[in-house]
């Protein structure tokens, strides 16, 4: 109930400052299938008044544009980064890719990075960034890390789960509240060495990296980087609308600040 409270306050001081103002979001895909327009309809559950703003398709040098007047970046799950990226060339073979995807992605973060927008990295997002800030994957879990956690369901119409154990020294536990979650199942890669600007936040019980954060608490742009697809989880799941509610804020108060810098 406090968690609420605090939340609708600032929410409705929020709608006070931009009373009839839209919020335009990047989202570096949000089109061409049911799975992807849930993105947007999630965060939406949060902040009605969004504009999902969808990159993909968009020439790379006409990236710049999509963020004229938007305030943050959303990168949704979707098909494997080249491993190629991340010196793994010859995992290709175990891999679904997407090029233009790819060199779209690392634009949207070179445009993310400079203007300091804040993100929200699911699934492939969040093994972009990593990637992105120097780190590296695992192109297929199963091959590489074998366990009894199953990371990606064959029934992907009702999907499967497992839980994930948050480290409660981290800010995700600060935003959650919890020292664990059910997730879903719906990734066959996943982090193998984070970057050394990184530390992880959320394991699953095979230890393998299922949020990250900053270590330094002050490090720019703020990010929400997991492993897992809070879009797809029960509307009513109080820890995906957790997750959403700490973005949409983070880039509330983005918009603020550009807002103050332009009076």
């Amino acid at each position: 109930m406090k968690h609420f409270l605090i939340m609708l306050l600032f929410f409705i001081a929020t709608f006070k400052l931009f009373p009839y103002d839209t919020l335009n979001i990047v989202f570096s895909r949000v089109i061409g299938s049911e799975n992807y327009k849930k993105y947007c309809t999630y965060l939406k559950s949060v902040y009605p008044n969004i504009n999902c703003i969808n990159a993909y398709g968009t020439a790379i040098e006409d990236v710049p544009k999509l963020f004229n007047n938007a305030f943050g970046l959303v990168l949704t799950g979707g098909p494997d980064l080249n491993p190629s990226y991340y010196g793994k060339e010859k995992d290709s073979s175990l891999c679904e890719i997407d090029s233009y995807r790819d060199s779209l992605e690392f634009k949207l973060l070179d445009i993310a990075f400079h203007k300091k927008i804040p993100i929200f990295a699911i699934c492939r997002g969040e093994q972009v960034l990593n990637v992105y800030l120097g780190g590296s994957l695992y192109p297929d879990i199963p091959t590489y890390l074998p366990s009894q956690v199953t990371h990606r369901c064959d029934n992907k119409q009702s999907g499967c789960f497992h839980v994930v154990y948050i480290d409660k020294n981290s800010r995700f536990y600060k935003w959650l509240g919890v020292d664990s979650v059910l997730v879903n199942s719906f990734h066959h890669q996943g982090v193998d060495r984070l970057a050394s600007e990184l530390q992880p936040s959320a394991f699953s019980t095979d230890g393998l990296v299922e949020a990250y954060e900053w270590k330094d608490a002050n490090k720019e742009p703020f990010f929400i980087a997991v492993q897992w697809h809070p879009e797809r989880m029960a509307p009513e799941n109080t820890i995906s609308r957790k997750l959403a509610e700490t973005f949409i804020k983070k880039v509330l108060e983005y918009k603020q600040i550009k807002f103050n810098q332009k009076k």
